[in-house]
């Protein structure tokens, strides 16, 4: 699909912003009918976000982070801060001792949250191609191929170690989107889920190795075949003898999805994912989506959904989506913004102010706690899913229209799956042209090309009908078994968002307090001794790395215990602020409910809109 993500790199010059009308009188309706217990998988609903660059500002937004409760997927890519650092195993153990992440997924995992750590690099000493080039996303050698199978294998094995021996039990996930990420074929990539193998059963016989981590399920390579079917068939294939197994194993299977409509993709991803695993003779693992958001990463091609309000209501979406698909966690990119200009995918900005993303997992958590129940729908824009616990029933409703683009990508996957060699040479056509097509232009294909972009069109435009009317929001009609008292309406939209203006204010409050308590440390820091280098590395201030513990790591005796006092005078004054902040936004979600009991509930919603009811029975 990477032609499709080139096409909607252009599709701001041709499709309009996906973002609603302020709420009006509308025909749009939707029925929903609270139904039986379900199988779907509440763990799903437990916050669950990845860390790529560990975040200039990690160390202020973990207790924000830890107040959206604990059990869901945490992922940490090691790419950057040691694969790419790495220059022996050896080197590579130094390394994760003043890991900055160590402690947080140590807690983490405590708590019942499952860890994924994701070998996501090559270094340089193990790299094929040596080239220093700068790609996209780092130089080339950090993804060339592997040149020794037992060097890699080797450094996996002091990863696992080190992780092993914090109390962690983690999912190892091999490479990141290697349908891109990797510069090789499946071959290569096989072969380096072989090493890894190896490499983590050496330090833990149990360990549980993952992948394909695929930027999207759909993903097509160069000679028109299917990435994931034959990573899957080579697996299948490929025995490991030193450890007695006559083909790799797949404890967990994972994918990345960006711009998809949540209640068809997921659905359509786990029965393609059952057919290849019994095919090639694998039992089904566990399913975990490894990196999800409206978007990947700027430019965003529909415009800033990802960091305002639409953004809570396609997450409220897509988790009953793979709730109800069987997955068994999910991982929302991100947490934090990794501090790059205009990258607004996290949870909390790169200072640590809240997004709507943020109360959007709020409002679904208490679906995490509970026995989850079916809710009946009519509309295929508006979902939801109960959870009962006690003597009260939680609903999370989400009204999400799904964008232009979505709809293009979802009428696209058919071809894309049962067809790879023809979606291939669709996506070859110009973006510009396929675009235009799509809205009503000529067909830029002819044969088997043309006939499938028509049935594309034909089942973007139903689409397009089910969304317009939704578009200025409407009326929501839900029935309950049995008479209950709605006891509280949280909803996040256009109204109670926090909106981007406050939230740039926000921003700048928080870095002022910080270079202000920063600089009036500094001296304090020099005092003990320690290089200029180490004071920056420290933190100065905001645009350095706001993160004192590799440099508590390396310190010793009375210095260590003078810079966790100091660590304290400005770590916890802006962490309350954040704290303080989330609250002050929360408040406003609120909406008044009335007294007395009923069946029959009706609500008016905007579109984009995402609601928790919760009824006392």
């Amino acid at each position: 699909m990477k032609r499709l993500l080139k096409l909607a790199l252009c599709a701001a010059l041709w499709l309009p912003l996906t973002a609603p009308a302020p709420q009006a009188e509308t025909g749009a309706t939707a029925h929903l009918t609270l139904g039986g217990a379900s199988n779907a998988t509440a763990r799903v609903f437990a916050f669950g976000g990845g860390v790529w660059r560990v975040p200039k500002v990690m160390r202020l937004a973990e207790p924000t982070l830890d107040a959206l409760g604990h059990g869901g997927t945490t992922r940490a890519a090691l790419a950057w801060e040691l694969l790419a650092q790495a220059k022996s195993p050896e080197h590579a153990a130094q390394l994760l001792q003043s890991y900055p992440l160590n402690a947080f997924l140590k807690n983490h995992a405590a708590k019942g949250g499952t860890v994924i750590i994701t070998l996501d690099a090559t270094p340089l000493f193990l790299a094929m191609d040596r080239s220093a080039k700068q790609l996209a996303d780092g130089p080339a050698w950090a993804k060339s191929p592997i040149a020794s199978e037992q060097g890699w294998a080797d450094l996996t094995t002091v990863i696992v170690r080190h992780f092993k021996s914090l109390g962690i039990n983690a999912i190892y996930e091999v490479w990141n989107e290697p349908d891109h990420a990797l510069r090789g074929s499946v071959k290569d990539y096989i072969r380096l889920y072989r090493a890894t193998t190896l490499g983590a059963r050496r330090a833990d016989p149990r360990a549980r190795i993952a992948g394909p981590a695929v930027s999207d399920w759909m993903s097509v390579t160069s000679d028109g075949r299917r990435f994931v079917a034959d990573f899957i068939a080579g697996a299948a294939q490929t025995p490991v003898p030193q450890l007695g197994l006559n083909r790799l194993p797949v404890n967990a299977l994972t994918y990345h999805s960006f711009n998809r409509v949540p209640g068809e993709h997921h659905a359509r991803v786990m029965a393609d994912m059952r057919a290849l695993m019994q095919a090639a003779g694998y039992k089904m693992p566990p399913v975990y989506n490894t990196e999800w958001n409206i978007a990947a990463e700027p430019p965003y091609p529909e415009g800033d959904l990802n960091g305002a309000f639409p953004n809570a209501a396609h997450i409220g979406a897509t988790l009953i989506a793979m709730a109800n698909a069987g997955l068994r966690g999910q991982v929302f990119q991100m947490m934090v913004d990794p501090g790059g200009d205009g990258y607004h995918a996290g949870v909390l900005t790169a200072a640590g102010t809240p997004r709507a993303a943020y109360h959007a997992f709020a409002l679904a958590r208490p679906l995490a706690a509970g026995q989850l129940h079916r809710v009946e729908t009519d509309s295929a824009v508006v979902t939801a899913m109960a959870s009962k616990r006690g003597n009260k029933t939680h609903v999370l409703v989400a009204v999400f229209p799904p964008t232009d683009l979505m709809l293009i990508r979802n009428a696209m996957e058919e071809t894309a799956m049962s067809r790879p060699a023809l979606f291939r040479a669709l996506s070859k056509l110009p973006p510009k042209r396929l675009l235009s097509f799509f809205n009503g232009g000529k067909n830029p294909a002819s044969g088997a090309e043309a006939e499938a972009l028509n049935r594309g069109r034909a089942r973007y435009a139903t689409a397009q009908i089910t969304r317009e009317a939704w578009r200025n929001g409407g009326t929501i009609t839900l029935t309950l078994p049995a008479a209950a008292r709605l006891s509280a309406h949280q909803v996040i939209d256009k109204s109670t968002a926090p909106q981007s203006g406050h939230i740039r204010a926000e921003d700048a409050k928080t870095k002022s307090q910080l270079e202000t308590a920063l600089r009036d440390l500094t001296p304090k820091l020099r005092s003990f001794g320690m290089k200029e280098s180490a004071v920056r590395q420290y933190g100065e201030e905001l645009g350095a790395r706001v993160d004192g513990r590799q440099a508590l790591a390396q310190a010793q005796g009375q210095i260590k215990s003078d810079l966790l006092a100091l660590d304290q005078q400005w770590v916890a004054p802006a962490q309350a602020r954040i704290a303080a902040l989330a609250q002050a936004q929360s408040a406003r979600l609120a909406r008044p409910v009335q007294g007395g009991t009923a069946r029959r509930f009706t609500i008016k919603t905007q579109a984009y809109g995402l609601h928790l009811l919760t009824y006392a029975h």
